[in-house]
């Protein structure tokens, strides 16, 4: 089981808002993006990027149980959020999470 690092910290900076738009944009095993979902509940909309495409299918198991909530998965870059935003028709965000460690 992954166990997403300074989650509680990074949460509370984040400050999520109940039906807010989120991207991770570093999505991993999505323990990050797991806890965005839950806490923002029913109609929320949480991208999530990645270029390692085993982690997005590993993710897509673990978000798709989440009722309620929009899931978009991209291979590709975070270097690439501002162009994945705008094909994918959002015009504003609530938060963007890049777990970029050390």
């Amino acid at each position: 089981m992954h166990k997403p690092v300074l989650l509680k910290e990074t949460m509370d900076s984040l400050a999520v808002k109940p039906g807010g738009v989120y991207i991770d944009g570093t999505l991993g095993r999505a323990g990050h993006a797991r806890e965005i979902l839950a806490r923002a509940g029913t109609g929320a909309r949480l991208v999530g990027i990645d270029r390692d495409t085993l982690a997005l299918t590993e993710s897509a198991e673990r978000l798709e149980r989440i009722p309620g909530v929009s899931l978009t998965l991209v291979h590709g870059c975070h270097g690439n959020i501002a162009k994945i935003v705008r094909d994918e028709g959002i015009g504003a965000v609530d938060g963007i999470l890049l777990d970029l460690g050390v």
